[in-house]
């Protein structure tokens, strides 16, 4: 057997620029027709970028570059027509969607769940495929002395050795691990038989997939072949190499040279073959830092590194992952400044990566993760899912307004006139409570609507023909989300069909949801989807928006292209082979770099053990490996934060545990502090330059002219609790908003029993029906169902109700004998005389009853809290005394009689006891004022009131006086209330 040929490029040294160095060396057309196997396609361009550099931007052919490391790559294309002799790979979302057929039918469960188990059960199946552990040994697990839910788990897995073989028999595929497997031995054995000619380099491929190991074992051997290893530690001294574990840095080479029966130290280095130099002061440092943990006692005589070792080194500790990406995007900002200078990002956590490249953008530096994001996160991929989700889980208004106002969302007009309509019908229909219905409800409501009372900025006709033409473009999948079962295929072409309707522009063209990569990737999901979802049996309606989740959340969105040219944030995997003047380390917390081994729903460690699969803490080794060739850099900033998003403390990656641990054993562990400026700099960056001065008390004092001349007696009310509220409601227009799809509350099951009981009065204004409790429970059912999809209506409401018909109907029967008639929601007005001309103040009587005499009372209906007396006499609850000094001055309408001769409170609380009633003229069971007496108070305060509001000098001030503020405000936000309360009184 030939012998065989590996050689190393040292950590710390630049690996890509090397390997095109040394390629070149040979000339440029033996460069030219070489194959180089790389670990994976980030790494072809990163050696791509290094034949420019090395050759100085000359023109050059460059070497066949292939990856082979990494199972998402596209097909292996290593030598000639082998590969055609090979069953396909399946593709794998067509995988996914099979595998949820099959844990279908071994139980019931929720189908987004099932959808989720058989991502698991793939990820399983690759696992097994690329260690080629055979299905057939996991009856070998059954003796094991296991947990019952364990023994559940493994006769579950079963379906993998007995029902997945026939599946991808009928499909004429096979996995695609084992395809690749098979594509990588086909190629080992065809160049074991027909050694090739040019030249074959593997490089920076580590070669722990057996697969990979055995392809590499034959390429070193060819006769115009050699292995390049990343970073191989010659120096290590043998009692280490023999104690390393999986989770050591060295670990995997450890087990290429094993397999490949190569002596580390016949290693030799890149290009020459000459013996391995010494490792770098820094690498010989991390190497001892990440020595295996049977020799860390050697720490104790450890002497002190070389002062070469710390020089570029730092570890930033900062205080949230808000300030660890502020002070990243800083230093890379920095990079930015020196021409030609290049820096990277290299972190596991994306949610850091998300913040550093929003960080950047404060500086119009545009980058991307090329780690990728998922593609439900993407603008086509979020769009898709709104639209899913709005149309089919009952037009809810949050999911719906999430649609249309999406950035994608046109409808086929300009982009200004669509959000104009959607504007138009968010605040005509779906503020406030649901309507019920779907789409056809918010037609009929804006059918019904008045034109008078119409919000804008829409007119009513025109929004009404834009919602019917949306309700006719959806109509396909609002039928199909009615129905209690659909094909996946049918759901699919009725929700892009709608999705491209909403995405079209004024000529109809969907053209903006399928551009740009993202939108080729969503189109290209979209494309394969309904591939994989032939033959697949219904799904209800409900489980559609969220299989189109879990599935496009599966799905990578990776850049084509770097959006920097001299910057790049990169995840653990992109980052090997790649090289930067400036490298930043970022997310050093553990559970983020490195992540805890997680064993997966299907197999504890000691049933991993029996299969033959590798330790989990062999990843944790790979990920040890990435760190050290990352950090062995010239020019490297280590970063953590100190806190989670939760605030929770964190804890500090082992290998930075470690580091530190060394250092502060040598009392170096100031030597990697970052410099001073940098604090300053990240506190400086936000700092407004003076300490924050709260706002002051808004005065607003409007001209004359410009106060109201028409008032409610409700806006009275708030004249003497807030005046600012009428300020910013009557004087700046400004009307509050009703919440989206908002709860029902107090004030709605208010509107419902007025409602209910005003019908009643206007039907039996004079004599009671023959079944007074009857007429009023049937009309309060027929106001009651126009609220019935709101559950809280018949379940809290409706009892309530029941309780208040039978109190009301007694009173009724009590009053009735000695009045002419009685008067619903009686419309009023009183002018009152101000010195900047008549105000007129407006109300409305809940009740007016027209005594045989003439004499007239006034009953005010609460289904909240009764005013008490010593509150209607001081004036904060107007409305009963201003109402009876509207009767008194006949400004009641239809109403002749002047005589006033009682008032009353009634509250309709339901319940035991129905409702109370009060008369607001007695005070602790004495008469303090007859009701003239109250309405003539009422008659002056509020003109003195509405006189100190016509002089200039007085302010709409918010809340005057805190002990009579109202609970609920609608504009203290506006006034800022929380900035200046709790200040200097008021002169």
């Amino acid at each position: 057997m030939a012998e065989a040929r590996l050689l190393t490029i040292p950590a710390g040294e630049p690996f890509v620029d090397l390997l095109a160095e040394g390629l070149l060396r040979r000339g440029r057309e033996r460069c030219a027709a070489t194959c180089v196997l790389l670990p994976s396609r980030r790494a072809a361009l990163s050696l791509r970028d290094a034949f420019l550099r090395v050759s100085g931007g000359a023109p050059l052919l460059l070497p066949r570059m292939l990856p082979i490391g990494d199972l998402d790559e596209d097909e292996i294309a290593l030598d000639g027509g082998f590969a055609l002799d090979l069953p396909p790979a399946i593709a794998p979302l067509r995988r996914q969607l099979l595998l949820t057929r099959l844990v279908q039918a071994r139980g019931e469960m929720p189908l987004e769940q099932a959808v989720r188990l058989a991502a698991e059960l793939a990820a399983f199946l690759d696992e097994m495929g690329t260690e080629e552990v055979p299905m057939e040994r996991l009856p070998q697990l059954v003796g094991l002395d296991l947990a019952e839910h364990w023994a559940r788990t493994l006769k579950f897995l079963h379906l993998l050795e007995q029902a997945w073989p026939a599946v991808l028999d009928d499909e004429g595929a096979v996995d695609q691990a084992v395809r690749r497997n098979r594509l990588l031995d086909a190629a080992a054995e065809r160049w074991t038989r027909r050694p090739p000619r040019h030249d074959i380099v593997a490089a920076g491929v580590v070669g722990t997939v057996p697969s990979v190991a055995r392809l590499l074992g034959v390429v070193a051997r060819l006769p115009t072949g050699c292995v390049v290893l990343p970073g191989l530690d010659t120096a290590m001294d043998d009692a280490d190499w023999r104690a390393i574990e999986p989770a050591h840095p060295q670990y995997g080479f450890k087990r290429l040279l094993e397999a490949m029966d190569v002596e580390r130290l016949a290693v030799r280095r890149w290009p020459d073959a000459a013996p391995c130099p010494p490792p770098s002061p820094r690498a010989r440092l991390l190497a001892d830092v990440l020595r295996p943990a049977a020799t860390t006692e050697a720490w104790q005589g450890m002497a002190r590194p070389d002062p070469a070792a710390l020089a570029g080194l730092c570890v930033v500790r900062a205080e949230d992952q808000a300030a660890e990406a502020l002070q990243i995007a800083l230093r890379l900002r920095e990079v930015v400044e020196t021409a030609g200078r290049t820096g990277m990002l290299v972190t596991s956590d994306r949610n850091l990566a998300r913040r550093v490249a929003a960080e950047l953008r404060r500086w119009d530096i545009d980058i991307d993760d090329s780690a990728g994001v998922p593609l439900d996160q993407t603008p086509p991929g979020s769009f898709l899912l709104l639209t899913a989700h709005a149309f089919i889980d009952g037009v809810a208004p949050v999911p719906l307004l999430a649609a249309l106002k999406h950035p994608l969302a046109r409808g086929g007009m300009a982009g200004g006139e669509f959000r104009r309509h959607v504007r138009a019908l968010e605040r005509a229909c779906l503020r406030g409570p649901r309507t019920a219905g779907g789409l056809d409800g918010l037609v009929a409501r804006i059918r019904d609507a008045n034109d008078d009372r119409w919000p804008g900025p829409v007119p009513r006709a025109a929004l009404l023909a834009w919602l019917e033409a949306l309700r006719e473009r959806a109509s396909r999948l609002l039928q199909l989300a009615a129905e209690p079962a659909t094909p996946l295929i049918d759901f699919l072409d009725a929700h892009l069909a709608l999705a491209e309707h909403l995405a079209g522009d004024e000529t109809g063209s969907p053209a903006e949801l399928w551009a740009t990569a993202t939108g080729e990737s969503a189109q290209r999901f979209v494309a394969e989807l309904r591939i994989a979802a032939a033959d697949l049996p219904p799904l209800p309606a409900s489980a559609y928006p969220a299989v189109l989740a879990v599935l496009m959340g599966s799905q990578s969105v990776r850049p084509r292209r770097p959006r920097h040219p001299r910057l790049a944030i990169l995840g653990q995997l992109e980052s090997r082979l790649t090289q930067a003047d400036l490298v930043i380390l970022g997310g050093l917390v553990e559970g983020v770099w490195p992540r805890i081994p997680d064993t997966g729903p299907w197999l504890n460690r000691r049933m991993r053990s029996e299969l033959g699969l590798p330790p989990l803490d062999l990843r944790i080794g790979i990920a040890a490996h990435d760190f050290y060739a990352a950090a062995s850099a010239p020019e490297v900033v280590l970063t953590r934060a100190l806190k989670d998003e939760t605030g929770a403390p964190t804890k500090p990656s082992r290998w930075l545990a470690r580091l530190d641990a060394v250092l502060r054993s040598l009392d170096l562990a100031e030597a990697v502090a970052p410099a001073p400026h940098w604090a300053r700099w990240t506190r400086a960056l936000d700092d407004p330059g003076r300490p924050p001065a709260p706002v002051d008390r808004p005065m607003p004092r409007p001209p004359v002219g410009a106060r109201p001349r028409r008032l409610s007696i409700s806006e009275i009310e708030q004249l003497i609790r807030d005046p600012y509220a009428v300020y910013a409601r009557r004087i700046l227009d400004l009307a509050p908003l009703d919440a989206l799809d908002e709860d029902p509350g107090a004030a709605e099951r208010g509107i419902v029993i007025h409602e209910a009981i005003e019908e009643f009065v206007r039907t039996w204004p004079v004599d009671l029906p023959g079944d007074p409790v009857g007429e009023l429970l049937r009309i309060g059912r027929k106001h009651f169902a126009v609220r019935a999809h709101l559950p809280q209506v018949w379940a809290l409401w409706w009892p309530r109700f029941v309780g208040i018909a039978h109190w009301f109907v007694e009173r009724e029967r009590e009053r009735r004998s000695g009045i002419a008639r009685v008067l619903a929601e009686v419309q009023g007005q009183l002018v009152v005389r101000a010195p900047g001309g008549p105000i007129q103040i407006r109300a409305r009587a809940d009740r007016v009853e027209v005594g045989h005499n003439g004499g007239l009372a006034i009953v005010d209906y609460k289904t909240g809290q009764i005013p008490s007396a010593e509150d209607v006499r001081r004036g904060l609850r107007p409305q009963l005394a201003l109402e009876a000094a509207i009767a008194i001055e006949g400004g009641f309408a239809g109403i002749d009689s002047r005589e006033l001769a009682a008032l009353a409170l009634w509250r309709l609380s339901g319940g035991d006891e129905g409702g109370v009633e009060r008369d607001p003229t007695q005070h602790r069971n004495q008469t303090v004022v007859t009701p003239a007496e109250l309405a003539a108070e009422a008659r002056e305060g509020v003109a003195r009131l509405l006189a100190h509001f016509d002089d200039p000098a007085t302010a709409y001030i918010p809340v005057p006086r805190p002990e009579i503020a109202p609970t609920f405000a609608d504009y203290d936000h506006l006034s800022r209330l929380a900035e200046w309360r709790g200040g200097d009184p008021l002169p």
